[in-house]
């Protein structure tokens, strides 16, 4: 057996290797293999008896050369090239000797051990054997925020399985960091695709500001949430302590923070953001202002809309409206744009876009309407208005506007204002504004009008949040009970928001809805599906939360 050559072994980062991938990627005509001695030193090493066996004879009984004519052809040369050079790259190299000195082991865990029964399931629901809506990362979460509640530690077995999860879950990353105590931090400071659980909790608000300056670029936001949660002011500070000597990009991702425990307090910073040079962080800043209704700009916002309506007017209706008309540089300046959705002018977007900046108190204070009144008159001149409220349907500029003022001053004005426009333009969004008892009575409400299935539906569950009341629950199952197939599509859209909101206690009305579909086997797996998620979450709610 022809021995390898004793030369020293290619590299990965090889520059023959790299010549060989470029050549091959091109085409040896627009780029000719770069020639190395590896076949001649080769050679040498068998004393120059090299046997390069010939082919089969071809159609015309012409042997073809492998040995000499055939490396007269560059793409041969390249295959056989990249042939012995891959032979080195795969075992062509000396073992790398054993580290002499072993890292430091992680620090003692002192949390007590979870329960054997909720590490079972949390090893059930990580294997993936029992079919979940929504998939793993659905219970996994309510089983994390519960491990979290009551501060008991994880099996040191199952860490690596729970930090592989939480590199392709990011929303379970904060959760983790807690959960994985330790040593899971131990084990995430080798292993570079699991470096988002390296460092500590930001407990500690000190360390966490020093480490902001220097932190990476996807780093920094958490470190900036983890500071404003605890203390909105001094996170508001350490913002603008790195705001000037931050790039565009940086300061971007990083206002969007100031969301949390966002106040008046952050009016002023805020007021000046919006001569940012960069047109993102000027969007994010009009975006937060907008849930501001004492700001100066919702103000400014009031006056240029003031100057557009009258309440009555000759023909009797209760409000008349003016086009707004070409913005000036203030205008501009706080965000009115003329980049109209789809199916909506230039000047309707423009009011729109006053309706949504004014705090809803201009309304009521100024031309002396109830919410209820508002809304009525804006539905008037929404598009498609003899079809009624239905989830999804076109609204004209002023009830469009209204709905986005009542989402982003959501928690700041009287919640009458999202129940009067959820009337009339029952939206996600709105639904998510109103408090949770509120939005469980309103989408009841809905649903007993006899809404039509469709996707629009499952997006409403979603917005509405949970853990839903009873009455919503058995609300949601009479209606999938009653439509039966007519309804597959949505309710399988809105199976994992079920699985995660519902109560429970519901799952006996499951279990009889899934023995009743036993002409239809298709939709009875997706139901007990719902019957498994439930299930587990009792186990879940059992050992954490009772």
């Amino acid at each position: 057996m022809t021995a390898l050559p004793t030369r020293p072994p290619a590299t990965p980062g090889d520059s023959t290797w790299e010549g060989l991938v470029a050549a091959a990627l091109v085409g040896t005509a627009r780029r000719p293999p770069p020639r190395s001695s590896l076949l001649a030193d080769l050679d040498n090493d068998t004393g120059g008896t090299t046997n390069w066996r010939s082919s089969p004879p071809d159609e015309r009984g012409e042997e073809r050369q492998l040995s000499e004519g055939a490396f007269g052809d560059p793409a041969a040369a390249l295959l056989a090239e990249a042939a012995v050079l891959s032979a080195y790259r795969r075992a062509g190299r000396l073992p790398a000797p054993a580290p002499r000195t072993l890292p430091a082991p992680a620090e003692p865990d002192e949390r007590p051990p979870c329960s054997t029964t909720a590490v079972e399931v949390l090893e059930l629901i990580l294997s993936g054997e029992v079919p979940i809506p929504g998939g793993v990362t659905l219970l996994a979460g309510q089983w994390l925020d519960g491990a979290a509640r009551v501060g008991c530690r994880v099996p040191a077995r199952l860490l690596p399985r729970l930090l592989d999860l939480g590199s392709t879950s990011p929303a379970l990353q904060a959760a983790l960091r807690t959960v994985v105590g330790p040593r899971g931090r131990w084990l995430a400071r080798h292993h570079n695709r699991w470096g988002w659980a390296a460092g500590e909790p930001f407990d500690d608000l000190e360390a966490a500001e020093q480490r902001f300056a220097t932190a990476a670029k996807g780093e920094r936001p958490a470190i900036l949430e983890a500071v404003r949660r605890v203390d909105v002011t001094r996170g508001r500070d350490l913002l603008t302590s790195t705001w000037k000597s931050d790039p565009a990009a940086e300061r971007a991702a990083l206002l969007p923070v100031l969301a949390v425990g966002l106040s008046d307090d952050d009016e002023p910073f805020l007021e000046a953001a919006l001569d940012d040079r960069a047109a993102g962080v000027r969007q994010v800043t009009v975006d937060l202002l907008g849930r501001l209704p004492a700001s100066r700009r919702a103000a400014r916002m009031a006056e240029r809309l003031q100057a557009l309506v009258r309440r009555g007017d000759a023909q009797g209706e209760m409000l008349s409206l003016a086009p707004p008309g070409e913005p000036d540089a203030a205008a501009r300046r706080d965000g009115i744009s003329d980049a109209a959705p789809a199916g909506m002018g230039v000047s309707a977007w423009r009011l729109a876009q006053l309706v949504a900046g004014a705090p809803l108190s201009f309304w009521t204070e100024r031309l002396g309407l109830s919410p209820a009144e508002t809304v009525a008159v804006a539905a008037t001149v929404a598009p498609s208005r003899k079809t009624g409220p239905r989830p999804g349907r076109p609204a004209g500029p002023l009830l469009l506007g209204l709905a986005s003022a009542v989402v982003a001053q959501a928690g700041r004005v009287d919640p009458d204002w999202a129940v009067a426009v959820f009337a009339h333009r029952p939206s996600p969004p709105v639904l998510a504004s109103l408090p949770h008892d509120l939005a469980a009575e309103q989408l009841t409400r809905l649903l007993g009008a006899g809404v039509a299935p469709g996707p629009a539906v499952a997006g409403l569950f979603a917005a509405c949040p949970g853990p839903w009341p009873r009455f919503l629950g058995d609300a949601v199952l009479d209606r999938y009970r009653r439509l039966g197939t007519k309804a597959v599509l949505e309710l399988q859209a809105a199976l994992p928001v079920l699985a995660a909101r519902l109560d429970p206690s519901a799952l006996p009305l499951v279990e009889t809805w899934v023995l009743a579909l036993a002409e239809d086997q298709g939709l009875r797996r997706r139901v007990q599906t719902l019957g498994h998620a439930l299930s587990l979450r009792a186990v879940i709610h059992r050992e954490f939360f009772s």
